[in-house]
C-alpha cells in the first residue's frame, strides 16, 4: 500500500478538504446538515478492497467527485485495488439516462487514463432487479473493461470474490460491517 493511501486509513473527510481523525471511513463531500446525503461514502478499512456506499440519489457533480476520488486512490496504489460499489441504497427513479452516460464516460476515462492495471476487481452489490438492469446499461455503454467485473447480492460474497481476484486471502479478523 502506498504511503499516501496508508495515510488515508485513519481519516475522515467531512464536507471540506480538511482531514478529521474520526476513523477509517472517508466521508466524501457530504451534504449540508439537514439535507439528504447525495455523495458516495468510501470505506477503506479492508484496503486493498475499497467499499463505495452509493447514496439514494446523486448529482452529476457527485458522480465526478466520486470518480475523482477513485482516480486518486488508484493513482496512489502500489498494487491493484478492488472496488466494491454498494448500490443497494440507490433509488432507480433518481437515475436518469444522463446519469448513466456520465458514469459510463468516467468509467471509460479510467481506461484512457492508464489506470486499468490498478483495478484488480470491480464488484457491484445489487438487490433490486431494476437497478441491476441500470448497471447492465452502463456496462453496455462502456463496453468490455480490462478488469474483472461481477455483480452480487451480498457484501460478503462480493468481498470474497474481490479477495480471490486480487489473489489475497481474506483476513481472519475481518469483522467490518456488512
Amino acid at each position: 500500500m502506498s504511503r499516501s493511501v496508508r495515510g488515508l486509513l485513519p481519516v475522515v473527510l467531512v464536507c471540506t478538504a480538511r482531514a478529521l481523525d474520526f476513523g477509517p471511513t472517508l466521508w466524501f463531500n457530504c451534504a449540508p446538515m439537514g439535507e439528504p446525503n447525495h455523495k458516495v461514502r468510501f470505506e477503506l478499512q479492508r484496503y486493498p478492497v475499497v467499499i463505495l456506499r452509493m447514496p439514494q440519489a446523486g448529482t452529476f457533480e457527485a458522480i465526478h467527485e466520486w470518480y475523482d476520488t477513485v482516480e486518486r486512490i488508484l493513482r496512489e496504489a502500489q498494487s491493484p485495488v478492488a472496488l466494491v460499489h454498494d448500490l443497494r441504497a440507490l433509488e432507480l427513479m433518481s437515475v436518469t439516462a444522463r446519469h448513466r452516460a456520465v458514469v459510463a464516460e468516467r468509467t471509460l476515462g479510467l481506461k484512457h487514463a492508464g489506470l486499468e492495471a490498478r483495478i484488480g476487481a470491480d464488484a457491484r452489490i445489487v438487490t433490486n432487479p431494476i437497478v441491476a438492469g441500470a448497471v447492465t446499461v452502463v456496462s453496455w455503454l462502456t463496453g468490455a473493461t480490462p478488469w474483472p467485473q461481477g455483480t452480487f447480492t451480498s457484501e460478503p460474497e462480493a468481498v470474497v470474490w474481490c479477495h480471490k481476484a486480487l489473489g489475497i486471502a481474506r483476513p481472519a479478523d475481518d469483522h467490518a460491517p456488512r
